[in-house]
């Protein structure tokens, strides 16, 4: 059964149908969620808020447009992990990322030192090669990795892939800069 044919149904009241759906996405679904999340029970509560929430939405979902149901599911559960991290004030932003990959440096000086990180940072992702850099700026711009992949016209393994490779490039190129 489609999950259109699903979603119809459950509409017209055979509420027991959505554990199909709950079983077909699951395990894809939590293995995002915990690669955002790095917490398995984090992982577990964003879970349940993104199919109660698509559960509750359903009625507004129009499954006649063919929108498949994993990107309403991954977009939702990307929102949702990446709330939850900043509700436990743990979400590296795209302005912290230098502070995380450089040492911590107490002082005075802190705000002219992250003011050449990010100079620094910005120089080393210009020379980070394609396509690890358009796909690592996408990252950054918060894009899920289905949406990366949609973008790029590949599978989302080669996004994960480019992802690591990325951010193993842009790590050692910062951390050589500041040898300099």
């Amino acid at each position: 059964m489609e999950d259109r044919e699903i979603i119809a149904a459950i509409k017209r009241g055979e509420i027991e149908l959505f554990k199909l759906l709950v079983e077909r996405y699951q395990q894809s679904l939590l293995g995002f969620i915990h690669s955002v999340t790095r917490n398995r029970m984090l992982t577990e509560d964003v879970g349940q808020a993104v199919f109660l929430s698509f559960f509750r939405s359903l009625d507004r979902y129009d499954e006649t447009l063919h929108t498949p149901v994993a990107a309403w599911l991954f977009t939702v559960a990307r929102n949702l992990a990446i709330n939850a991290l900043r509700r436990e004030r743990r979400y590296v932003a795209v302005d912290t990322l230098c502070e995380e990959l450089s040492d911590h440096r107490p002082g005075p000086p802190d705000l002219l030192i992250h003011r050449e990180d990010r100079a620094i940072l910005a120089q080393c992702l210009l020379r980070v090669p394609e396509p690890y850099r358009t796909t690592l700026m996408e990252s950054l711009r918060g894009r899920s990795i289905e949406e990366i992949a949609v973008h790029e016209m590949v599978v989302p393994g080669t996004v994960k892939s480019r992802l690591v490779r990325a951010r193993e490039k842009i790590i050692a190129l910062f951390r050589a800069e500041l040898k300099r």
